[in-house]
Parts: C-alpha cells; structure tokens; sequence
C-alpha cells in the first residue's frame, strides 16, 4: 500500500507504525536495514523501469499476506 496512491490511506506515520508492529519481534531493524534498497526500487517503479515493476509488484503480494 503506498500512502495516497490510488486511494486515501492512514498517514505516513500511522501506516508506518502498523507495518512495524505487522513485521514482528526484530521488525524495526530489518525495516531499517532494507530502507534505501525499498526507497530505490520505489523509485525505479515509478519511472517504469520493467524489471523493477516485476519485483516491487512481487513484493507487494508477499506482503499482503501479512494483513
């Protein structure tokens, strides 16, 4: 889910919060660990790179299995 993409969402923060507590024990630093990676491949999405679409939307079904 990406804050204001498509539909209204939680803000940043709250939405943020909720995925910390979804990730678990150790979540915070793996979440922190992955930031630039996630923030790159983001990025990369939206100028439409196709292989970074690829992933990210893989990704994106892996974690909708947390909710």
């Amino acid at each position: 889910m990406i804050p204001g993409y498509l539909s209204e969402t939680e803000n940043s923060e709250a939405l943020a919060r909720r995925f910390e507590k979804m990730a678990g024990a150790g979540g915070k630093a793996v979440i922190a660990q992955l930031r630039r990676d996630m923030q790159l491949l983001a990025e990369a999405y939206v100028i439409g790179d196709p292989e970074s679409v690829m992933l990210f939307d893989r990704l994106a079904m892996e974690c909708r299995k947390l909710e």
